[in-house]
This record gives structure tokens, C-alpha cells and sequence, in this order.
């Protein structure tokens, strides 16, 4: 759209941990290209490894839809995610060799079966004293580099007990049987990386409760939650001054007032913001938060 970004799935109100679901799923892995392009993104993702030490494999969840679920009558619809395995090392790949873009803009939606559509979470952070939290990005990370972004990361399948056995040769009653595992390690997720990126302790967080989700340029995906937390725009500055577990991810924080989120991109137009720092702003907008 106008902004650069795509959201599917918002919901009419945030919904509670509680409202999601998911089936994890072989039939919902990625199906190979050809030899050629399977090469191009593992010489991608060697390429990267070389050039940043602290990059590293490890399994994702891979999202084939979304869709409204059934809960309780007159609540409303909750989301069932319909999900995959996918890593690291074949997302970077796509998305740095550029295979991504070429694949979608010459196949279209045939292209969705190839990709590896990576799962990742996204904070909108909102303080105390009602004001959204951003983060610059540093030249540590992969992607992005300088951008404002939400606090964020990706649900990690290895903490639902998945293994790369479940990747290579995966067996379908095993997977069907942990999607609670699944949606509990996707929603506790973000929190965490409130907690490691931010500083703000667990107990210092109110549940999160799902938004929306952002349908990145290159067939990747990630869950926007609002995450509450009851200490002041003083408090969460001096927890991340402090260095959180993960402080070499980002530079310095933004403390957005609500009543500016309309205007973000205005706000901060000497710092270019991420497809998800945008998608989050409109999303506050949205669900009036």
C-alpha cells in the first residue's frame, strides 16, 4: 500500500494469547526450487556468515495462511495459524540473493510454495505514561542496519521442543500434536524479546495481545502484538541504559507520544523506519491504542 507494507489478519480487537491456535504441519514446509536457486541462496547465506560472526542457523516457523477461528459466542473471530519449518539459513539466503523478489515478481502467487516465508514477532511497546517505544537498529544486526524498528525477533522452534529432525524428516502426528507448544512459544516469544532487547523484566509486562500481522516485500512474515508495561518513559530508558542481554541489537530508544502516532513517519523523518515500525504505527491507529 502507500506506506510500504502489507497487514493480513488484523483483528477487530486485540486478542489474548488465549484466542490464537495452530497446526504445525508437514504439508505446510516449502517446496524446493531448482538446483541453481537452492545454490545461489546457500552461497548467499555463506557469504553472510563470513561477513558477520554472530550469525548463525537455527530452525523458524513457516507460515502457509492464516485464517479467523471459532471461540466462544459473542466473542470475537480468534486466529488459527496454519504453519511449517523452515531456518535461518534458508530465509537469509532468499531474502540477500535477491531470489525472493525475482521469484515473486516472475511467478506471483505460484512463487509462495517455494519461499521460506519466516515467522518472526514484532513489539508495539507502549509505556506507563502512554508512549510507543522504537528502536534504531545497529551495524550489528543483518538487515535493516540504522532503521527504527519495534522491539522484536522470531519465535523460536527449538524452545517448543522441535529439532532439525522435524525439519529434514518430519513426522505428521509428532508435529500435530505440539500446537499449543507452537502458539505458547510464539506469544512468549515477544515478550522475551522485550525483555533481552529492551530491559523490561517479565513481571514488568502485561500479557501481550495480537494486532496484526506485517506480509513483508519478500514473502516473510511477523506477528504484531501490544505489549503494556505499567513503568514510565524514565524507568524503561534507564532498564535499557542499564544493557539488556541483547543491547548490541540497537543504538538508542524513541519515545513516540500516543498523540503523535499518527505522524510517525513525519516524527521521524531523519531516520528511515523498518516496513514493521510503520506497520506498528498504523496498527496503533487502528486499535486506538
Amino acid at each position: 500500500d502507500d506506506d510500504g507494507f502489507t497487514l493480513v489478519a488484523v483483528p477487530p480487537v486485540p486478542l489474548a494469547p488465549s484466542a490464537l491456535s495452530a497446526t504445525l504441519s508437514p504439508a505446510y514446509y516449502r517446496t524446493r526450487s531448482g538446483r541453481a536457486e537452492e545454490a545461489r541462496a546457500t552461497a548467499a547465506w555463506d557469504s553472510l556468515r563470513k561477513s558477520n560472526d554472530g550469525v548463525y542457523n537455527a530452525l523458524k516457523f513457516r507460515v502457509a495462511g492464516m485464517e479467523p477461528a471459532a471461540t466462544a459466542a459473542g466473542a470475537p473471530p480468534g486466529l488459527h495459524l496454519r504453519l511449517g519449518l523452515t531456518d535461518y539459513a534458508t530465509s537469509a539466503g532468499f531474502l540477500r540473493s535477491g531470489l525472493a523478489r525475482e521469484l515473486l515478481d516472475d511467478m506471483g502467487e505460484d512463487a509462495r510454495s517455494i519461499l521460506p516465508r519466516k515467522l518472526g514477532v514484532g513489539a508495539l511497546l507502549v509505556t506507563g505514561d502512554n508512549k510507543l517505544v522504537l528502536m534504531q537498529r545497529s551495524a550489528a544486526v543483518a538487515v535493516s542496519q540504522g532503521h527504527m524498528d519495534c522491539p522484536g525477533g522470531h519465535p523460536e522452534p527449538s524452545d517448543a521442543g522441535l529439532t532439525h529432525e522435524d525439519l529434514e524428516l518430519p513426522n505428521a502426528e509428532r508435529l500435530a500434536a505440539v500446537g499449543a507448544e507452537v502458539v505458547a512459544e510464539i506469544t512468549a516469544s515477544i515478550a522475551k524479546e522485550v525483555r533481552d532487547e529492551v530491559g523490561i523484566p517479565l513481571a514488568s509486562q502485561l500479557p501481550p495481545h495480537y494486532v496484526g500481522t506485517v506480509l513483508y516485500t519478500h514473502g516473510n512474515y511477523s506477528m504484531v502484538f501490544l505489549i503494556r508495561t505499567p513503568l514510565p518513559e524514565r524507568e524503561v530508558a534507564r532498564l535499557y541504559a542499564a544493557g539488556p542481554a541483547e543491547a548490541f541489537e540497537s543504538v538508542r530508544l524513541v519515545f513516540l507520544p500516543l498523540q503523535q502516532r499518527s505522524s510517525g513517519r513525519r516524527t521521524l523523518v531523519s531516520t528511515p523506519c523498518t516496513e514493521q515500525a510503520r506497520a506498528a504505527l498504523h496498527l496503533a491507529r487502528v486499535h486506538e491504542v
